[in-house]
């Protein structure tokens, strides 16, 4: 997760890896028919749904920070 010294650069790039990740699982999941290779195809792209979701909560309150 984010900390207090990310940017707003370091927390927006992570959002993308994991936008990345999600659309990467999906792409394999919708190539694939039902059968025990979809559930399990299925099952990564849940997860990394997951992950880009409860990072949603990282990337919605954050703010760029002015340079003192």
């Amino acid at each position: 997760m984010a900390t207090e010294f990310d940017t707003i650069f370091d927390v927006i790039e992570r959002h993308r890896e994991l936008s990345v990740q999600h659309a990467a699982a999906i792409s394999v999941s919708a190539k694939l028919g039902a059968g025990p290779e979809f559930d399990a195809a299925d099952a990564i792209s849940e997860e990394r749904r997951l992950a880009l979701e409860e990072y949603a909560d990282v990337l919605t309150p954050s703010r760029p920070r002015l340079r003192t």
